[in-house]
């Protein structure tokens, strides 16, 4: 009974340790947004240079779209907006080469998958690992190259060892997880769009 008791008490801490944490990340994260809003109106009352970060082109200081590519100047991740030069990491948060912080939040991804700026679909990537699983063919459309091939090499052992049954349960599972929203990013780390 009283080890039962402090197995609840150390699970409490536990939670409140784990809440502690995620309000402070959470925290951090409005701080950083809040800094690097500041830092793009910095640079456009300083007079620097800004840069559509989906095509690179110039932009004007009141620009609210890019006049070239017709984008939200901070939503594209193809280019940095302070010093122009390509990403070479779409996952990346910052620049390597100037520094500046990209627009990667929490709060802008969300932002960017309730427009649309997804480049794959999740019904499309869902509906691929349940019928074409045992193919991997929705590991391919996400962009995972590597686990796709796996998932061929598995289907040939299985055919190979007469257990033919058991090749497609691993695309069917991926393709329930992904159509319910659990697996959700594509390979760079882009959210899927919904449709």
């Amino acid at each position: 009974m009283r080890e039962a008791q402090e197995r609840q008490q150390q699970i409490r801490q536990q939670n409140m340790k784990m809440a502690s944490w995620k309000k402070n990340r959470e925290e951090k994260q409005q701080q950083d947004d809040r800094q690097q809003q500041s830092q793009w109106q910095e640079s456009k009352q300083q007079g620097k240079k800004l840069f559509c970060s989906n095509c690179g082109k110039e932009l004007a200081e009141e620009a609210v779209f890019c006049p070239e590519c017709s984008v939200d100047p901070d939503k594209g991740f193809n280019f940095c907006q302070n010093c122009k030069q390509p990403v070479m990491n779409p996952a990346a948060e910052a620049c390597f080469r100037c520094g500046a912080r990209f627009h990667t939040s929490p709060v802008t991804t969300a932002r960017l998958s309730q427009t649309g700026d997804a480049k794959r679909s999740k019904l499309t990537a869902g509906l691929l690992g349940v019928f074409l699983g045992w193919l991997g063919i929705h590991r391919f459309y996400l962009g995972y190259v590597g686990i796709g091939i796996v998932q061929i090499v598995v289907t040939i052992v299985a055919i190979y060892v007469r257990h033919w049954e058991i090749a497609p349960l691993w695309g069917i599972i991926e393709g329930i997880l992904i159509l319910t929203g659990t697996m959700n990013k594509d390979a760079q780390g882009r959210p899927l769009r919904e449709r």
